[in-house]
């Protein structure tokens, strides 16, 4: 059959037919994340540390995206967190990626991109799962705060027009089903790891911006500007210090206030492939990274971004150097 042909076809489909598609595309994906929640993962024992009252350090891991993680940068940071005694961790978002039929912004245009082997959300969850495994291994009994990014999103925006489009009785019950079933807090089994999750429909902590938090003496959220000075815009929106990821680029910028002090914003770069078939011949200023704060007890603390260049972190190198 041409392609003219299953294209005139698919045109001329009755809302009945697209129904029928829509329900099988579903079912599909419900085999394929019942498979996936089988997948063995380790959960932790016992309750997420609290915030120790003495001085501890602090992880920022910026957006991985799922099986688009770079595995060399995830060995390196790996390698690092062998090192240290993390206590707590911040996970900025963009940790699954969500792409295939869940993305509606970027248009597939590779062949890579439409071979049903490249990308499913499957694997998605799988990798996602197996991160956060070694995460909790490696930073064993940690608080970890997960803010879902605008990837995350995608699945409530998946979930919400689907149920529109199938016209539920109870639109709203039907979405929150779907949520269950393929959420990010479900799919991540984020409640059993005891992670903290912050939805970008929802306000923390008396914030008025959703899914921002603040610890100690820092906010943190995923990204409010991909401007090419997304470090200065975050601190002027801001007005305090601030730890942001979305752009993949690796910045920070500072400033003085009479109301705030010295603040300072940063973003710790990405974790993920730093050239994507999407950008096309646009060469892109991702760069691999993570963040590491030491904190006071009083919540004040020191923020320096860690490059990881061809797979190495000089972290490592450093504390032995200043041993």
């Amino acid at each position: 059959m041409s392609i003219r042909k299953v294209v005139q076809q698919a045109k001329g489909a009755s809302p009945k037919d697209q129904l029928k598609h829509q329900a099988e595309k579903i079912e599909k994906l419900e085999q394929q994340l019942e498979h996936a929640r089988s997948a063995n993962f380790t959960l932790p024992t016992g309750k997420p540390r609290k915030s120790s009252k003495t001085n501890f350090i602090r992880l920022v891991i910026p957006d991985t995206h799922g099986c688009h993680i770079e595995h060399a940068w995830a060995k390196a940071l790996f390698a690092d967190l062998k090192r240290l005694n993390i206590k707590q961790v911040v996970m900025l978002g963009d940790h699954l990626e969500c792409g295939n039929f869940l993305c509606d912004n970027h248009a597939m245009g590779y062949v890579a991109e439409v071979n049903d082997q490249h990308y499913t959300y499957e694997k998605d969850i799988a990798a996602a799962n197996q991160f956060i495994d070694k995460v909790q291994e490696l930073c064993f009994n940690a608080e970890i705060h997960y803010l879902e990014g605008n990837h995350e999103r995608r699945v409530q925006r998946y979930c919400v027009t689907s149920a529109k489009k199938n016209k539920a009785e109870n639109q709203y019950a039907e979405a929150q089903h779907m949520m269950r079933m393929y959420g990010t807090e479900s799919v991540l089994h984020l409640q059993k790891r005891n992670i903290y999750f912050y939805q970008q429909g929802q306000y923390y902590m008396g914030l008025p911006l959703q899914a921002m938090i603040k610890l100690g003496k820092c906010h943190f959220v995923h990204g409010m500007s991909t401007a090419h000075h997304a470090a200065k815009a975050h601190l002027d929106k801001v007005g305090g210090n601030v730890v942001y990821g979305h752009t993949h680029r690796m910045d920070s910028y500072h400033s003085k206030t009479i109301g705030a002090g010295s603040i300072g914003a940063w973003s710790p770069g990405c974790g993920c492939n730093p050239q994507p078939l999407w950008g096309h011949q646009n060469f892109t200023q991702w760069v691999h990274g993570f963040g590491i704060q030491v904190v006071s007890s009083d919540g004040s603390f020191l923020h320096f971004n860690v490059p990881v260049i061809d797979g190495r972190s000089y972290l490592t190198l450093l504390i032995d150097k200043m041993k």
